[in-house]
């Protein structure tokens, strides 16, 4: 069975949105904290399955996505990192 990559996004897109729904709830912490896992793995499998290419053009056209792939994700877990040490001094 062949999955369309449109049909994976928008998979991903609606779990990513269920996890900020329970980041923003203001019911449970267990939740909040599911939530904050839920949207950084969906957030991470979004990217890469955007960025993954649909067809083979080389070795160094696959260099080159490794790279890219390398460093999107890194600047999403800096920004993560970033986010984790300065909300506890903006909000207190």
């Amino acid at each position: 069975m062949k999955t369309s990559r449109g049909f994976i996004e928008k998979t991903l897109l609606i779990v990513g949105l269920i996890g900020l729904a329970l980041i923003i709830q203001p019911f449970s912490r267990d939740a909040y904290t599911w939530g904050w896992y839920v949207l950084m793995a969906a957030t991470t499998l979004y990217v890469a399955s955007t960025l993954t290419p649909t067809s083979y053009h080389g070795t160094r056209f696959l260099l080159r996505y490794a790279l890219t792939l390398t460093i999107v994700l890194l600047v999403v877990a800096s920004f993560i990192l970033l986010s984790i040490k300065l909300a506890p001094l903006l909000v207190g």
